[in-house]
């Protein structure tokens, strides 16, 4: 079972954990898409002929969270965080007209990494996180 949701636009917020803590904020990020795929064990128990009834019981066995940014206006700060393959929390929010949406993951690493430009100034890249779970909020 996998759910996704999607942004046009969105605020997302990095940092690692630790002594040493750092945190990035993503100037501005485009085609925000969060995907939570979950895998589950089914057992089922038939009814019995004293009259107990069956069930089916879901076990879940993995989840698995990809957030991926398709473009992004960075410091390079953000981009060296995301190239020290060291885990680290992301928030990611949106909002329109009539709701807030965020998202939080946990201890996400870094599968993928693309950075166009950026000579004196910002950089334009993407990237994709990977994480065990993730939390939602929202109004």
């Amino acid at each position: 079972m996998a759910e996704v949701f999607s942004w046009p636009e969105a605020t997302i917020h990095l940092w690692t954990a630790g002594a040493g803590a750092t945190s990035a904020a993503l100037v501005h990020a485009q085609g925000v898409s969060l995907v939570i795929s979950q895998r589950f064990e089914k057992r089922i128990t038939f009814a019995t002929a004293g009259g107990i009834a069956g069930r089916t019981r879901f076990t879940l066995l993995e989840t698995d969270v990809t957030l991926r940014v398709q473009q992004m206006w960075a410091s390079m700060g953000t981009m060296q965080m995301l190239k020290s393959a060291t885990a680290m929390n992301a928030v990611l929010s949106a909002s329109s007209l009539v709701s807030t949406a965020a998202w939080q993951l946990w201890s996400a690493v870094p599968t993928q990494m693309q950075l166009d430009g950026g000579i004196g100034g910002l950089c334009v890249g993407s990237f994709q996180l990977q994480a065990a779970d993730a939390s939602a909020h929202g109004v």
